[in-house]
């Protein structure tokens, strides 16, 4: 007899701890757990909330908009968890770039800058450049090395005007417009890409070699 009841109870303990991983708890079932599976749960519970959904939402937002300071305490709560998982979300959507593929270019950088070479300041993070017309990204760049970019609107001539402007301490003459796109031609042609899209609405520089003689 003692036997059959140490084997009764055996396969009880068995018969738990399979409950335990496939049906809900319930104070109101049998040993503590509901009748009903957790994944048939899941899909009516699915299935009711694609029926209701409108209903759902609403609700929640009456709540927030209820409950304001606990709404903000909660997503507080929620931030440090939330950050790396939303920035990555980002990333993704954005730039087609998992937060794994940041780290990399992160590294090949040094953790620097790609333009000033310089290191963030503390607690803030490199900017995504890429390609505005193409999406092509192009490295990390600081915030006023990225914004410098975005003010100069990607746009060569204007950096090349810049340089001018700068050398000659005032306006750049039309006169130099010739020799600003024979510079951007060079630049090009040493890095050797002579054809980049992000020109093209300016006219594509002429290509030159180095013992070409000046126009």
């Amino acid at each position: 007899m003692g036997f059959v009841q140490s084997q009764s109870e055996a396969l009880h303990q068995v018969w738990r701890a399979q409950a335990t991983e496939r049906l809900l708890s319930g104070k109101t079932g049998r040993d503590g757990y509901r009748s009903d599976c957790k994944s048939c749960f899941a899909t009516r519970a699915k299935q009711w909330y694609s029926q209701n959904r409108e209903h759902v939402i609403g609700r929640v937002h009456a709540w927030q908009r209820a409950n304001p300071e606990r709404v903000k305490a909660i997503r507080e709560a929620a931030r440090p968890r939330r950050a790396p998982i939303d920035r990555d979300a980002r990333l993704r959507r954005v730039f087609g770039l998992s937060a794994e593929d940041y780290e990399v270019m992160l590294a090949h950088q040094e953790g620097r800058c790609a333009l000033c070479k310089r290191l963030p300041s503390k607690g803030r993070s490199l900017h995504v450049d890429h390609n505005h017309k193409t999406g092509v990204v192009r490295g990390l760049l600081c915030f006023r090395c990225n914004a410098g970019m975005g003010q100069f609107r990607e746009d060569i001539f204007r950096f090349a005007d810049a340089i001018v402007y700068l050398a000659r301490g005032g306006d750049a003459l039309e006169m130099d417009a010739a020799e600003r796109e024979l510079m951007v031609g060079l630049v090009y042609e040493l890095v050797g890409n002579g054809n980049d899209p992000s020109v093209a609405s300016r006219g594509a520089p002429r290509a030159i070699g180095l013992d070409d003689p000046p126009a």
